[in-house]
């Protein structure tokens, strides 16, 4: 099989593997959703890497579904992947882009929910510099 078709193959497979998570998370159905995005984690991680911007999106995901149930050991697990989340987003995208400060948000949402205000706060404050500094480098 040569290159071209080897990539397309991975490609239409992780795609497979996400659109039906996807869907399951739209129709309110958590629990199928969840080890779905999780199959598709793993697969991201074994093609891409444990730092590429396409992981970001299934660790966000599942750090928001892990919300959901509003238990406090799947809240801890949230954090860590909107953690993972925004830190690559962070390196790959950087601080302004629009899916860093999505995933920033997200993560100090659950930091207010268990009232970890100093978290919290110290994400606003960050999203705040990095929005006021933006303006300023382009003179608005």
């Amino acid at each position: 099989m040569n290159a071209t078709v080897k990539q397309f193959s991975r490609q239409n497979f992780k795609l497979k593997k996400k659109i039906p998570a996807f869907s399951y998370e739209r129709l309110g159905e958590h629990n199928i959703a969840k080890p779905l995005y999780i199959e598709a984690k793993v697969l991201r991680e074994q093609i891409h890497g444990l730092e590429h911007p396409a992981l970001a999106e299934v660790l966000e995901s599942i750090g928001l579904l892990s919300i959901i149930n509003h238990v406090q050991p799947n809240l801890d697990f949230a954090r860590q992947y909107l953690e993972k989340a925004l830190s690559i987003r962070e390196k790959h995208l950087g601080t302004d882009h629009p899916e860093t400060r999505k995933s920033s948000a997200h993560l100090c949402d659950l930091m207010s929910s268990q009232h970890k205000y100093e978290r919290a706060e110290y994400l606003l404050e960050k999203a705040l510099n990095q929005k006021c500094g933006s303006r300023n480098e382009h003179g608005n």
